[in-house]
């Protein structure tokens, strides 16, 4: 699951998982969307080598603050205690033109390995925070384990909030808006869910 902040309006609610790229709902079972016939392998070509990326922030762009991705990099430390299942990365960017937030962010949640490495299909309950500070655009990804606890509604304020900051080149608000944000909202997923089976566990 994955929004922007362009896609914020017309999105729709979980379960359906939409692809990122013309947003038709996907087949779990299939290996390309139905529509655009989008592939990861299409992706990978589009995308190139998987960059390398550090634990909890990433400045690709090299133009962060070492004090700001440090403040960052604490916050989400603290972020993962709280909802271990679901960690949260955050990847800076400068897009080229012609690269969608969504596609990458999609592309880089399923290729990249942020979290544990058996955390894969309805397992995987990572989160993805991709900052395109070169075109101003934000994208969220979600695993496939958060499809039905959180709407994509939900993910799409989210986006609204982070884009908010990232438009006045306020990285540390954009963090702390994200943050801010998901924390009520996988709140309430588990107090909602204390009767699933697996359901998105809190330390608070």
């Amino acid at each position: 699951m994955t929004t922007s902040d362009q896609e914020a309006q017309t999105l729709p609610a979980a379960p359906d998982v939409r692809c990122p790229s013309c947003g038709t709902v996907l087949d779990p079972a299939g290996e390309q969307c139905g529509n655009c016939k989008l592939t990861l392998r299409r992706l990978d070509l589009k995308f190139g080598t998987i960059p390398r990326h550090a634990n909890y922030v990433t400045d690709r762009t090299e133009r962060l603050p070492i004090i700001a991705v440090e403040r960052a990099r604490e916050e989400l430390r603290l972020f993962e205690r709280r909802f271990p299942q679901s960690p949260l990365s955050v990847f800076v960017v400068d897009l080229t033109k012609g690269q969608a937030a969504s596609e990458y962010a999609f592309w880089l949640a399923n290729r990249g390995r942020f979290g544990l490495a058996e955390a894969i299909g309805a397992k995987n309950f990572d989160l993805l925070l991709l900052l395109d500070t070169g075109n101003r655009n934000v994208a969220l990804a979600a695993g496939y384990g958060l499809e039905g606890l959180v709407t994509a509604s939900q993910l799409a304020g989210v986006v609204d909030a982070v884009a908010k900051n990232l438009r006045d080149e306020n990285f540390a608000g954009a963090v702390d808006a994200c943050i801010g944000r998901l924390s009520e909202i996988l709140r309430t997923a588990s107090e909602q869910s204390l009767q699933s089976t697996t359901p998105v566990q809190s330390d608070v």
